[in-house]
């Protein structure tokens, strides 16, 4: 009909010359050239007119970080793949762009994503070497060759949107700026890319993610940072104006209040928030401001990575992530930039001094997203435990609610294995099933939250905050709580399949999961796993204690030791490093097993630079439901191998009681299941309350450390008065 406004995208190179209105000299210039059909010379005068446009935007030499020993590598045609893997692969002469190594879609991602060629400009850049130019001419050369635009519907690996996104918004413009003041890149490359730059967007006009997910942020992010560029085509605006409308929806969809990306995944999140800033740093620089509300989405991003990043500043490893460590230094580094008076960013994450206050607030809870961090300083020695308590994901999920990740004096103690690659094996069912978390499995069943989840409508049936979520912050303690409702059954299907199959349906265990963590801050953790339902049933406790990273390379990583004693005692015991000490109270009847590197079922395994051995410990039980395992969490500082003595008083489905047993001091602590308590009987009173801690110095007596939820406390026939909260 007239009314609707249609397009199509451009047939041939004359479509883009002659929309393009140039600032003068160059408007005239290439007028004359047009008119005279000097095909080369007008290619000449828009590779002139946008190296001068495009050099506000170069970065200083000093400011690029680079490998430079991977650049001399990619001089042979030797890559690193890393989206979802780390694997060196060397293409020989030739790179084939369309290549798909083992089956795994995501080596063809890697590739065309460009961050090689963006890695050979910033060589160039700092050393000034100009064989790492003149090979990026020839690979950027060999890709236009090989990758002509695709029509409308006629898909292509180096035409998918998400990477055609990418590239438009992360790589290219890089690329572009560094090249800009060199005569010999101007003269062979920057109209070609220039050009291309122009079908990225109408690609992206006519191809875009419909469905809830990053991709479509990435292609916005694209589709706007060509329009920027390319300010000068009639056709500019209309991208503008479709990119920035993509962008409202996209934003108000999928970043929640709190900050976090609705895939609830820090990779995720930071992925197509990086290639936003990306795109407002290249705003910025050209002098364009945007009409969006891009800020607050940027600044809340930038601040969910700081509050949910480890101690050592690493991004923690939920649902699927890069199996490598990655660190949000420069997104702090980006923050300090764009936001100069937000305290988060001043003081860098991981770094073991710097001039300055850090934040006063240390501990988080994200109530949309679901995740609670418990954080005792903004130091690399800190304690710190990330709760899992929410939400499940619009996309790259893992069934992991209730997982946890601990962390303390220095590294990981207690990890999320996360994921390798993409692939139809059982190593997939271990990396997103409940079994490669920190979680309980009932009849050898995990969690399906994807049973009941709908990704067309992925927040259906859904209520923000959780109700069952629980996050009091106290001086001297945290008391947190999630629950999981919805069953446990097998988990059998492939990877991106359409629906449960009957048997797994079939399989489905009505019990539910209500998980408890009590934090004494500074010191240890008491965890107690309440299961509730009907009959008997096989119960593990599941613990995946952290590998030691020796290097950032598969052969630096080293599952470590790790001892049991007895069936209630599992502890690591690494020279010169942290280590952990897992405690039952309680639990007579448990089984406890240790396994690395297991296949067909698959256990014991980390994703960190490659499908790698570490370690699982199980707690194994049959118990007739309602029952609860509590678990004391204590870490040791390098150097130190003493862990407290635990004796239980008490162990059942409503309370655990239990003394911890210090060299100068002694903790008896109470929690019981029950939020709202019950009356607890202990060795000369009783407590009416959720959870308490007596300490008694050596040669003295009990008195109250913490309670929480305390009605009454008797001592001895001495009634103690319990503070308010």
């Amino acid at each position: 009909p007239p009314q609707v406004e249609t397009f199509n995208m451009a047939g041939q190179e004359v479509d883009f010359l002659s929309g393009l209105h140039l600032p003068e000299p160059w408007g005239a210039q290439l007028g004359k050239a047009l008119t005279e059909g000097n095909l080369q010379q007008a290619r000449k005068v828009v590779a002139g007119c946008y190296s001068e446009k495009l050099s506000a935007f170069r970065p200083p030499a000093r400011t690029v970080s680079v490998d430079l020993a991977e650049a001399e590598d990619l001089l042979q045609n030797i890559f690193i793949l890393r989206a979802h893997m780390v694997r060196r692969h060397d293409f020989g002469e030739t790179v084939d762009w369309s290549a798909v190594l083992d089956g795994d879609i995501e080596s063809n991602v890697s590739i065309n994503n460009h961050p090689h060629l963006l890695l050979l400009a910033r060589a160039w850049l700092q050393t000034g070497d100009t064989r790492f130019r003149d090979h990026l001419i020839k690979l950027m050369h060999s890709w236009l060759e090989q990758s002509p635009r695709p029509n409308i519907g006629q898909g292509a690996l180096q035409w998918r949107t998400l990477e055609v996104g990418a590239r438009a918004a992360t790589r290219w413009p890089q690329i572009l700026a560094i090249g800009s003041a060199d005569s010999v890149f101007v003269n062979r490359l920057f109209y070609p890319m220039i050009y291309s730059l122009f079908q990225h967007a109408d690609y992206l006009m006519v191809h875009n993610m419909r469905h809830l997910s990053n991709w479509g942020q990435v292609e916005a992010s694209g589709l706007l940072s060509a329009a920027l560029i390319l300010s000068e085509h009639e056709n500019s605006q209309l991208y503008r104006r479709i990119a920035l409308r993509r962008f409202d929806y996209f934003n108000r969809e999928m970043y929640f209040p709190d900050g976090v990306h609705t895939e609830n995944s820090f990779y995720y999140h930071s992925f197509p928030l990086n290639t936003q800033i990306e795109v407002y740093k290249l705003a910025r620089s050209l002098g364009t401001v945007l009409d969006t509300s891009w800020t607050g989405v940027i600044e809340r991003g930038l601040e969910a990575l700081v509050w949910s990043a480890l101690p050592d500043g690493s991004v923690p490893m939920v649902s699927d992530i890069g199996p490598r460590k990655s660190y949000i230094g420069g997104f702090q580094k980006l923050g300090r930039s764009l936001f100069p008076g937000n305290p988060l960013f001043r003081y860098p994450v991981g770094v073991k001094e710097y001039p300055g206050p850090p934040p006063g607030q240390t501990s988080h809870l994200f109530p949309y997203a679901g995740y609670g961090i418990m954080r005792q300083s903004w130091t690399p020695q800190s304690q710190y435990l990330l709760f899992d308590l929410g939400y499940y994901g619009t996309n790259h999920q893992h069934e992991d609610k209730l997982n946890i990740i601990l962390y303390a004096y220095g590294r990981e103690l207690l990890h999320d294995p996360g994921i390798y690659r993409y692939s139809r094996d059982e190593f997939e069912r271990y990396f997103r099933g409940s079994r490669g978390h920190n979680l309980v499995l009932v009849d050898g069943k995990g969690q399906r939250r994807d049973m009941f989840f709908d990704k067309r409508q992925p927040y259906k049936g859904v209520s923000f905050p959780d109700p069952d979520v629980r996050w009091l912050d106290r001086k001297t303690h945290i008391l947190a709580q999630g629950a999981y409702r919805q069953g446990f059954a097998l988990k059998i299907h492939p990877l991106w399949y359409y629906g449960p199959r009957p048997q797994e349906r079939s399989s489905l265990v009505k019990v539910e999961h209500l998980r408890k963590i009590l934090w004494v801050k500074g010191e240890y953790w008491v965890m107690t796993d309440y299961l509730s339902g009907e009959g008997s049933h096989k119960l593990e406790q599941i613990f995946h204690f952290s590998p030691l990273v020796k290097s950032h390379s598969a052969e630096g990583i080293d599952p470590g030791k790790v001892v049991l004693k007895g069936n209630r005692l599992a502890l690591s015991t690494n020279r010169g490093v942290a280590n952990l000490a897992v405690m039952q109270v309680g639990g007579g009847d448990l089984h406890l097993r240790k396994e690395k590197g297991k296949k067909n079922p698959h256990v014991g395994w980390t994703s960190l630079y490659g499908e790698l051995p570490a370690w699982d410990v199980t707690f194994q039980t049959s118990r007739s439901l309602p029952t609860a395992l509590t678990t004391v969490l204590y870490p040791m500082k390098p150097g130190v191998d003493t862990y407290p003595e635990l004796y239980t008083i008490r162990q059942d489905a409503e309370a655990a009681v239990f003394d911890l047993v210090f060299a100068d001091h002694t903790d008896r602590i109470i929690l019981a299941s029950s939020e709202n308590g019950s009356r607890v009987e202990l060795p000369g009173g009783f407590f009416e309350g959720e959870a308490l801690l007596l300490r008694r110095p050596r040669g003295g007596r009990f008195e109250l450390y913490l309670h929480e939820g305390g009605k009454k406390l008797l001592l001895n026939g001495v009634e103690i008065a319990l503070p308010r909260q």
